[in-house]
């Protein structure tokens, strides 16, 4: 097994006039795997500087590579106060850092600073073996659940305000997989869109699917009210083949806590409870 390659520097007596210098090197190895690369004969402040004239590039990339990746972690946390969000920048950041310290092992001057060359080769090793998990991290963040400009919108719009309340309410159609599989697209289209108006008839007059201010229970039971009520009469009048049901989950969120994704999440929950429930008498 390869270990890696270390520098090591000797300091020599002074002496004046000529002598004759005899370096011995004894390997603590019995396989003979180890030696002698190079070997310089002068002081310390020149060599240091020539190793690093010599890998100034390297040098470069590592010290620019780490700065990036801190100054990611920052804007990581400042994303977070403001927003909520703050996986992407500190994954970049983490990928960033992991990059610099491989550029950095790779160094003579990491190897004359660290004396365990062992070390830096598994410091070698372990960047190569972490640096996949925040790529990964990265790419499940910016892939999973995308939201459209709108919503997006909405939600910085909502985060700027430091009072009132909010009730978020999820819809979901149930037995659309059905009507698509049974029945063709064309009919889960129209489907959708017997979807779209009966929650624009049910809610419309309310502004948007939030609102601040006035009383929300109320207004959150009235539309509620209007979207069965409008469901039932387009089942009757239009007889699709798979009645149309809508399921939907409501959770009141306050502005002060400047975190509205807790209240979506909670909505969502309950509108998937809801939606298992509706679903029971079909499947018994």
């Amino acid at each position: 097994m390869r270990y890696g390659e270390a520098v090591h520097t000797v300091d020599l007596p002074s002496f004046t006039g000529t002598r004759t210098l005899t370096i011995k090197a004894e390997s603590l190895r019995s396989d003979g795997m180890s030696g002698c690369n190079e070997l310089y004969l002068q002081s310390t402040r020149e060599f240091v500087h020539s190793i690093i004239h010599s890998e100034v590039v390297k040098l470069c990339l590592c010290i620019i590579t780490f700065f990036f990746g801190v100054l990611l972690f920052i804007v990581g946390i400042i994303e977070d106060k403001l927003s909520g969000k703050m996986l992407e920048p500190v994954c970049l950041g983490a990928t960033t850092l992991i990059v610099s310290a491989w550029i950095g092992s790779q160094t003579l001057v990491m190897r004359l600073l660290s004396h365990n060359p062992a070390m830096l080769r598994a410091m070698e090793y372990l960047a190569l073996c972490v640096l996949p998990i925040p790529v990964l991290m990265f790419y499940s963040s910016i892939t999973k659940n995308p939201k459209n400009k709108a919503v997006i919108a909405a939600e910085k719009e909502l985060r700027k305000r430091t009072s009132g309340q909010v009730l978020f309410v999820h819809f979901d159609v149930n037995f659309l997989k059905k009507v698509n599989d049974e029945y063709g697209h064309a009919e889960g289209d129209r489907h959708l869109k017997a979807t779209a108006q009966v929650l624009s008839d049910s809610f419309a007059e309310f502004g948007k699917v939030y609102r601040v201010g006035g009383d929300l229970t109320e207004h959150y039971e009235q539309g509620i009210t209007k979207l069965e009520q409008a469901q039932i009469e387009y089942n009757q009048t239009q007889s699709p083949p798979v009645p149309l049901q809508i399921a939907h989950g409501m959770a009141e969120y306050d502005c002060s806590q400047r975190d509205p994704e807790i209240a979506e999440r909670l909505a969502d929950s309950r509108m998937y409870e809801h939606k298992r429930s509706m679903k029971q008498p079909a499947n018994a």
